[in-house]
């Protein structure tokens, strides 16, 4: 389904924010694709490998989210050059600590198994969710400023706040292994 959307909004690439939108939708594919095969596996370590490929993900989809949210809201004027450089680096440092967690731990300290991966988070992971609740902040507030100040604009607001507030429930039930 979101590979479909990703088509669908590609095609409209020209629309503001539809850019964005497309790459959080292509982000989201692979750490689905994880999820999948995360529960699929059968032995721990493969299971552990889903996890951690999982992360990858996670960081650079919010972040587009934001640049979709930005652009949709405000056609031009947040997402300059420098806006994106800087969005961009948080999710490549994340992406290098991922890569390297093994020597220095401090993502993943190391992972338990009762049923299901259970990680146990280092101070880089906390950084990051906290990091991702700023986006997510960002998002909303800019979202409400949209729909308070443009009627036409509510019914799509509340829907993409509405998706927002679900998926905000579904990460912290999964960050804290409440699934």
């Amino acid at each position: 389904f979101t590979a479909v959307l990703v088509i669908f909004v590609w095609r409209r690439r020209s629309v503001p924010g539809a850019l964005p939108l497309a790459l959080a939708m292509l982000f989201t594919i692979p750490w689905a694709l994880g999820a999948a095969l995360e529960v699929a596996a059968v032995d721990v370590s493969t299971k552990i490998f889903w996890v951690k490929f999982q992360a990858i993900w996670i960081l650079p989809a919010n972040t587009a989210v934001l640049c979709f949210v930005l652009e949709y809201a405000d056609p031009g004027r947040w997402l300059t050059r420098r806006t994106l450089t800087l969005l961009a680096i948080p999710p490549l440092l994340y992406f290098f600590l991922i890569l390297t967690n093994d020597t220095h731990h401090w993502l993943w300290l190391d992972f338990q198994f009762d049923g299901f991966i259970q990680p146990l988070y280092g101070t880089g992971t906390w950084v990051m969710v906290g990091y991702n609740y700023v986006l997510t902040a960002l998002q909303v507030i800019v979202l409400v400023r949209l729909f308070v100040r443009s009627p036409l604009h509510r019914w799509p607001v509340a829907l993409f706040l509405s998706s927002r507030l679900v998926m905000f429930v579904a990460y912290r039930l999964d960050l804290t292994n409440q699934n």
